[in-house]
């Protein structure tokens, strides 16, 4: 059962990341609703992880089955999280521990815990997010982004680093978001995707708003007492390292508009009006993770190869290439040619790199 909710935020999120990266790898220039996409991309694939969980249980799949669906499915998704490094950032980026291995990883552990208490989950989120700000100091985060981004060395050491506390997306603290979806569609579907409860989509919204304006009021407050705290007090807002007041902003941007607009799209407004927004989104959502493979792909690869046909080092055009406005219109005509490619597929009935990850571990 497909829920336009779902369909449209994770479309929203592959619009984010699309127009960030666009921005930033060609203009050098970071727009403002940077940082807002990734976790909603996570949070959803545990929330999607559950509502894939419950359709297996009602075709009485075997739990044993189940869990070796899952294992294959995030493993999967780790080694095309190293694929995609070494084919899209250079095989010296093998380990940057980006969206795709967190997501992996993320798939991994839920098949771990898919029956564990609720408590249990809720209090692993919270020393995710607590436990962070220590381990990224014991590994000195700054040493590992000296030049503005991840920078490991090939060894065990910074492998191990990188995964747990100072990469891209670390499991400390994004392996929370995950955690998170699974946890807040258990307790929105069920566990056989019943009627949903409205008191706790209306909870859900309540504290994704409080804890957006908790976050929102402690930027603002060391904004105006900037004079007071120490010149070494870390910043309020920022994606890398991910910040409490960070985190705790996209934990609630996350809670409020999944429950808002379930809520509002899938409950309140007939199924028959935004027909047009709501095909648009199940084709984007069904596709997600090909458009983030190629969204890359057609951005990134014209850079290192005419720097190349230049006789250039391959990222001599990175983050100067063309300026805001340009970066923003590819990015537009990217999406929208996106949206005709997929149709193409599926009206000649080809497979895409969901297909392939269905295939293999299905």
């Amino acid at each position: 059962m497909r829920f336009s909710s779902i369909d449209i935020l994770r479309t929203l999120s592959i619009a984010i990341m699309v127009v960030v990266h666009f921005c930033e790898n060609l203009s050098g220039v970071t727009p403002k609703i940077a940082g807002i996409g990734a976790p909603m991309f996570m949070f959803l694939s545990g929330v999607s992880y559950r509502l894939w969980l419950n359709g297996r249980t009602t075709r009485q799949l075997n739990s044993d089955s189940i869990r070796k669906i899952t294992m294959r499915r995030g493993l999967f998704l780790i080694g095309l999280g190293f694929l995609f490094n070494i084919l899209v950032w250079m095989p010296e980026d093998v380990f940057n521990w980006d969206v795709l291995t967190l997501i992996g990883t993320g798939m991994v552990c839920l098949g771990l815990v898919r029956h564990a208490p609720p408590a249990l989950i809720w209090l692993s989120c919270g020393m995710l997010f607590l436990l962070s700000p220590a381990l990224r100091q014991l590994a000195d985060w700054d040493s590992y982004w000296s030049n503005g981004y991840f920078d490991p060395d090939f060894t065990m050491h910074d492998f191990w680093f990188g995964f747990l506390a100072v990469g891209y997306f670390p499991i400390f603290p994004w392996l929370l978001f995950p955690l998170l979806g699974f946890s807040i569609g258990t307790m929105t579907f069920g566990e056989k995707t019943d009627q949903p409860n409205t008191t706790i989509l209306l909870r859900t919204c309540a504290l994704g708003f409080a804890l957006m304006c908790l976050a929102t009021c402690a930027v603002a407050t060391r904004y105006f007492l900037a004079d007071q705290l120490p010149a070494t007090w870390p910043n309020s807002w920022t994606m890398f390292p991910p910040s409490l007041e960070y985190t705790t902003g996209t934990i609630g941007w996350v809670l409020f508009a999944f429950s808002g607009c379930y809520w509002l799209v899938d409950l309140k407004i007939p199924v028959e009006k935004l027909r047009h927004l709501r095909k648009v989104a199940e084709q984007f959502s069904r596709r997600s993770l090909t458009a983030y493979l190629l969204h890359h792909v057609v951005h990134l690869w014209p850079l290192w190869l005419y720097a190349v046909w230049q006789g250039q080092e391959t990222t001599f055009y990175w983050e100067k290439a063309t300026d805001l406005n340009t970066s923003l219109i590819m990015a537009a005509v990217f999406l929208v040619a996106c949206y005709a490619f997929f149709s193409w597929l599926d009206r000649r009935k080809y497979p895409a790199v969901e297909n392939l990850m269905r295939w293999l571990c299905d």
